[in-house]
């Protein structure tokens, strides 16, 4: 990540700056938006998204609910340790794609990035932010780049042997780790996508694991 352009960064790149007279480091001013960022990274928030924030929401005349929906999660956001401590899930219900849905659980995850998590982005996992369909889409394209033989067979030794596979499936592992140990998980597009057995299975296991451990959920979905 590239340093941010903050009046008076001063550390290339590092986020902390030498001060001679104490013989110590400090943040630099730049640190509370590279924490920010790196924040934003971390909990998979989408480019276009990254400005989703319940300011800029605009309730809409023809969604006569949409301002009650965006106080709600407002409010669920502000009441975080308790929602938290409850382990409280919120389902954000609407019929057409336009209705802001993912904008409204984005800004549950900003407000909780901004509020929770920009002391130390390497000690925290306040929320991550996972498209269903486009989960199940890097899980298929992995598959497909790696195919699984025989176990056993000097293929498979191959296989294991290759580091590119190796790295990219500990990093799906360590992704679905955190949707199982993240304080919130967002499941955006709940059910847009095709329902195999086992990506039934994959979902609701998930799903299964943090409701058994009371932790929290926020689904957008279209309601059946």
């Amino acid at each position: 990540m590239s340093t941010p352009l903050v009046d008076g960064c001063s550390c290339d790149g590092s986020g902390r700056v030498y001060v001679p007279e104490t013989g110590n480091m400090k943040a630099c001013a730049c640190w509370p938006l590279r924490t920010s960022l790196l924040a934003r990274e971390k909990a998979n928030i989408a480019r276009d998204y990254l400005d989703a924030t319940f300011e800029v929401f605009e309730p809409r005349q023809e969604y006569p609910n949409q301002q009650y929906v965006l106080d709600y999660c407002r409010a669920y956001a502000d009441q975080w340790p308790a929602v938290k401590a409850e382990g409280r899930c919120l389902a954000i219900l609407g019929q057409r794609a336009s209705m802001g849905k993912s904008h409204l659980a984005n800004s549950v995850c900003l407000s909780l990035i901004e509020k929770h998590w920009t002391v130390s982005v390497a000690d925290q996992d306040v929320c991550l932010f996972v498209n269903v369909m486009n989960w199940f889409m890097s899980i298929r394209l992995f598959a497909d780049k790696f195919p699984t033989p025989a176990k056993g067979s000097p293929t498979w030794d191959d296989l294991m042997e290759n580091v590119e596979y190796r790295r990219e499936r500990d990093r799906l592992a360590r992704f679905d780790q955190r949707m199982l140990s993240t304080e919130l998980l967002v499941l955006d597009d709940l059910t847009r996508f095709d329902p195999t057995p086992s990506r039934l299975d994959r979902l609701y296991n998930v799903v299964d694991h943090r409701v058994s451990n009371r932790l929290p959920i926020i689904i957008t979905d279209d309601p059946l």
